[in-house]
């Protein structure tokens, strides 16, 4: 440690900058031991491949739409469309799984009689029970806006 900064090389004045956020390595131990604890990084990859297969097939069944891509496409993460073409109902969307429901909508961009969207991120902390309250979800919020 240098008592004057005078003393100090100049680059090494400035290796703590104070504008990166370092708190994901002091938590990296918890979360490696939380991943194991869930089977390792295999069950982990095996589980949100699942959610997000479960949610797109569930998804297109319920909306009946298509997703962007079909299973051998998919890993953790599925697009399934929302079932308007409205781009004004699809805008507000998102508002209303928010403030109605505590869900959020991410993964759509709405442009006029285009389809948006549902971007669905397979998770460690997600269930089957959670897809289908998604589903119900957004058909009432679409209903309730007609």
């Amino acid at each position: 440690m240098v008592d004057n900064i005078d003393e100090q090389a100049f680059p090494d004045r400035f290796i703590w900058t104070g504008t990166r956020d370092r708190t994901a390595y002091c938590a990296i131990m918890a979360a490696k031991q939380f991943r194991d604890s869930l089977g390792g990084e295999a069950a982990v990859q095996n589980y949100t491949r699942y959610i997000a297969l479960y949610a797109k097939q569930y998804l297109e069944k319920e909306w009946q739409v298509e997703a962007m891509a079909p299973e051998n496409m998919t890993s953790s993460m599925a697009l399934v469309q929302i079932p308007t073409k409205n781009s004004t109902k699809c805008s507000m969307l998102n508002g209303v799984l928010r403030s109605k429901y505590g869900l959020m909508m991410s993964g759509f961009t709405p442009l006029p009689n285009i389809p948006c969207y549902y971007r669905i991120s397979g998770q460690v902390y997600l269930d089957e029970s959670d897809v289908q309250r998604l589903g119900a979800a957004v058909l009432e919020a679409l209903g309730n806006m007609e």
